[in-house]
């Protein structure tokens, strides 16, 4: 149980308050130092970030990046050794959160560098590659770009085209194939590139992915025109091609062959920093949103008086109130070495980005008319805010993620018990263990301080029942789960609910044991606000388990697609 991370235990119908309480907290120098390069960061943006002028040129500045990685900020996750500031995950999120802020173009193309950009070398390279590397790549000598996806591989990253072959001395790896919708694409100098080589296992041949740090100046790499995007405009993105590139041995990141889990290793690490960028954005024009709330009037009063604007800016409070205690709960479990945040980063990725859109259309709609034009921020933000959604990793991919993974221990733990039926000596015992175990009120609550005892309780009956409802999804469809994604989404959302619930609770239990409970007021308020709110979802998710549309929904879609439309028109 202790390997288990918070979030699949959940799945289990377990709660791991050990691991969310006390909420994690910055060390004294950590802050210090963390405080001192925001302050710095933002005095360079006042003078030299100007985001009408980027959107509109469509290009970052070269003296913005460069005067970014003075700052230090190209190197916050190199270890000091190689030159970088070492910054715990904690920190690294915090500056992401200002960026965008700032900018996301900007921010976007610090994090391609950053959080997967040269990632892998930093996970899996050897001692001699980091020490030739990594200092450059921590001051802004090499920007980095992260080279995955291609036209026939997105979120099936199996399915590679893109190809290695040795060459007869061995030395050399002969690289081919096209990337598409890389991020620092045109401005890169580096390139961790994904490619399938030949394999031999079990003295068979295979195809499996290896990874490659690929420096541009090998040769044979080309870089396509600019894409013309929706948002984010101001950052690279181009199709990168590989032509017979010569890349030493040397340059392979791990083993050959064992590219595919580095990939996702990757990814994994680089969706917290996502979350914490839609907590920025989130953050920015909620502060948007109240100024023109209480300076904006009609009917002699400001809009803020109005119980619907009031219910917008109270959602997206709440919301990113919630998201901000998720990405520094996980950042905590990465600072604290826990082996395994996968499916936490995973939710924060799908609610930051999810609650960022809502809050964009929330801020628009309270704006009014201003928010169509681009004077101001609120339809840069928008259109910026959109390609979250999609990108390292589509939202829907990521649903099943968290659901497949937070399933796989208890199928695992029922197949063992279903084993042990057929022995008539553990027969009985391990038939009542897989009828009892989770359900409502057969989970201890976390330790929160009394004016919470209610949300906690929520938290605990809804974790029990997640894993009763996990159980029931695994003996009702076996191995037909992995097809059932109507059902996987639900219990995606109930497990993110929880985490938020959790995660709310235990960074307002912090502070009502530091500053006490008059000061710990609006937390609380806003904790008592998402559970309930979260308590009416998890509600509604777990009776569609049991009850729902999903034949129907699927008949109304499939007949929309073989009409190749509406085709129902009325006139």
């Amino acid at each position: 149980m202790t390997d288990l991370g918070i979030a699949k235990s959940f799945f289990l119908g377990r709660l791991r308050s050990d691991l969310a309480f006390p909420f994690p907290e910055l060390s004294a120098g950590d802050k210090e130092t963390l405080n001192l390069l925001l302050d710095s960061l933002r005095k360079f943006a006042r003078d030299k970030i100007d985001p009408k002028q980027i959107d509109k040129e469509s290009r970052v500045p070269p003296e913005v990046i460069q005067g970014l990685a003075q700052l230090g900020i190209l190197g916050m996750a190199v270890p000091e050794e190689y030159g970088g500031y070492g910054f715990p995950a904690t920190s690294y999120a915090r500056v992401i959160e200002e960026l965008v802020a700032i900018d996301a173009s900007v921010a976007i193309t610090i994090a391609a560098h950053q959080s997967i950009g040269f990632k892998a070398l930093l996970l899996f390279g050897t001692e001699e590659q980091k020490k030739k590397w990594l200092p450059d790549l921590a001051s802004g000598k090499i920007l980095a770009a992260y080279c995955l996806t291609e036209a026939g591989s997105g979120s099936d990253a199996q399915s590679l085209q893109t190809a290695a072959i040795h060459t007869d001395d061995g030395a050399t790896w002969i690289l081919n194939g096209e990337k598409i919708w890389i991020t620092n694409g045109g401005i890169a100098s580096a390139y961790t590139v994904f490619a399938k080589t030949e394999v031999v296992e079990n003295g068979e041949k295979k195809k499996k992915v290896t990874c490659f740090w690929v420096p541009k100046d090998l040769g044979g790499i080309t870089t396509g025109k600019e894409e013309d995007k929706l948002g984010l405009k101001g950052s690279s993105t181009t199709v990168v091609h590989f032509e017979n590139v010569r890349v030493p041995k040397e340059n392979v990141i791990g083993e050959v062959g064992k590219g595919f889990k580095i990939a996702m290793e990757v990814l994994n690490q680089g969706r917290l920093g996502l979350g914490a960028g839609s907590l920025g954005g989130c953050k920015f024009l909620l502060g948007q949103t109240a100024l023109h709330a209480k300076t904006r009037h009609q009917f002699q009063q400001p809009i803020a008086n109005f119980e619907m604007i009031k219910d917008k800016i109270a959602d997206m409070t709440t919301s990113t109130f919630a998201l901000e205690n998720m990405v520094y709960l996980t950042s905590g479990l990465v600072d604290k070495k826990f082996p395994d945040y996968s499916i936490e980063a995973a939710m924060c990725k799908i609610y930051g980005t999810e609650i960022l859109w809502r809050v964009c259309n929330h801020a628009i709609q309270t704006a009014g008319g201003i928010a169509y034009v681009k004077e101001y921020p609120y339809e840069r933000m928008m259109r910026d805010a959109r390609i979250n959604m999609i990108f390292e990793g589509t939202n829907e991919i990521l649903h099943l993620f968290v659901a497949l993974n937070g399933l796989k221990e208890p199928s695992e733990r029922l197949k063992s018990k279903a084993k042990a039926l057929k022995n008539p000596l553990t027969a009985i015992p391990a038939a009542m263990s897989l009828a009892t175990g989770g359900g409502k009120g057969g989970v201890k609550p976390p330790p929160v301080p009394g004016v919470l005892q209610e949300e906690a309780k929520v938290v605990a009956d809804a974790v029990g029942e997640l894993g009763a409802a996990s159980r029931k999804l695994i003996m009702k469809y076996k191995k037909e789960i992995m097809e059932k994604e109507f059902m996987q989404q639900r219990i995606s959302d109930i497990a993110t609910d929880i985490y938020g619930i959790l995660s709310s609770l235990s960074r307002t239990s912090r502070t009502m044991k530091e500053k006490g409970e008059k000061e710990a007021k609006r937390e609380i308020e806003l904790t008592q606000a998402f559970t309930k709110d979260a308590a009416e979802r998890i509600e509604r998710n777990l009776a569609k388990i049991d009850k729902n549309d999903d034949p129907l929904t699927s008949k109304v879609s499939d007949a929309t697609v073989a009409a190749g439309g509406y085709g129902i028109g009325l006139y």
